[in-house]
């Protein structure tokens, strides 16, 4: 079965509404919205797309709560089964040197004003205190109605490579400063 990027993300739409609105124990009763059991299904098939890539996909309600995150996302930070979801993304999962200028960003995108931080890298924080890079794609998520209930984000790990590329620019300039004064200049690999 082949979904389109529209289908999924509606189906993502869908899901965030639901989990701001209502108990999964009352599907039966959502007017305007796919019927319990289809939209189930749908979700089962977004779910297993979203934990098939090898990125970190995550839903931020405009509570500032993770109301969805992929089986790598879940890996990356540390969390087992489907604990994170609930949490406050910004307490949990920011450092909190970061945290008002990452969360300013998020504000951004649930105002709107999606330039800038449709593309955005920042640290976050693992259950063990570990900091990662992460370079997120971002992107609102509306109700039925048009108003902005979230973001979706998908993120890459980009915690050795830009690891690889300060030692990089390291052996560079020790390359440059041995180029243009050898006898001064020690290089230590």
């Amino acid at each position: 079965m082949k979904y389109e990027r529209e289908t999924i993300g509606h189906i993502i739409n869908e899901l965030a509404e639901m989990q701001n609105h209502l108990a999964l124990s009352n599907l039966h009763n959502i007017r305007g919205i796919k019927s319990g059991n289809a939209l189930l299904k749908d979700i089962g098939v977004a779910q297993y797309y979203f934990d098939f890539i090898g990125t970190i996909v995550v839903v931020i309600g405009a509570d500032q709560k993770i109301t969805f995150v992929n089986k790598n996302g879940r890996k990356i930070l540390g969390c087992t089964d489907h604990k994170c979801v609930g949490e406050d993304w910004f307490e949990n999962f920011i450092p909190e040197r970061l945290r008002d200028n990452v969360r300013n960003c998020f504000k951004d995108l649930i105002c709107g004003k999606t330039e800038g931080v449709e593309y955005y890298e920042n640290l976050i924080l693992t259950k063990d205190g570990k900091e990662k890079a992460i370079a997120w794609h971002n992107t609102v998520l509306h109700d039925n109605k048009g108003r902005i209930i979230g973001t979706l984000s998908s993120g890459l790990e980009v915690t050795e490579f830009r690891r690889m590329q300060v030692r990089l620019e390291r052996l560079n300039e020790c390359f440059i400063n041995f180029c243009t004064d050898p006898e001064k200049t020690s290089i230590a690999l």
